[in-house]
């Protein structure tokens, strides 16, 4: 019988699900409530013991008001998988790829700035965004 390993991939996507949720304050329970699952589901997807599912990752993301990509934000690929995938295509692939589109990076930062409290704190944002044009 054949050992199960974890996918570096869906500990990543854990690891991300679990500081989403802990950065809304919410509890294993209320998180997989949004969900429908039990919170030992949702604690196995956070340790990447489980792969979580595209629908399953699709409504938690719209729960915490994010895009999907952002699950993935910060994943590098290791080498053998990179190597593997290029064998099956073959040719090498893009350094180019990024995983959010302009329209999700938007979304997201709407988002972000909706959930500045002050507006002193926006004003000092908008000042730091004008200095990178």
């Amino acid at each position: 019988m054949r050992q199960k390993t974890e996918d570096p991939i869906d500990q990543h996507i854990g690891n991300r699900i679990r500081q989403c949720r802990t950065r809304a304050k919410m509890s294993l329970q209320q998180a997989s409530e949004m969900i429908g699952i039990s919170s030992t589901q949702l604690f196995r997807y956070e340790s990447g013991e489980n792969r979580i599912n595209a629908g399953s990752l699709y409504y938690l993301a719209r729960g915490f008001s994010l895009p999907v990509s952002w699950f993935f934000d910060g994943y590098s690929l290791p080498s053998e998988r990179k190597h593997h995938l290029e064998n099956v295509i073959h040719e090498p692939l893009s350094p180019d790829y990024y995983p959010s589109n302009s329209t999700e990076m938007r979304k997201s930062m709407v988002a972000l700035w909706d959930a500045l409290p002050k507006d002193r704190q926006r004003q000092k944002v908008l000042e730091l965004l004008e200095t990178f044009i």
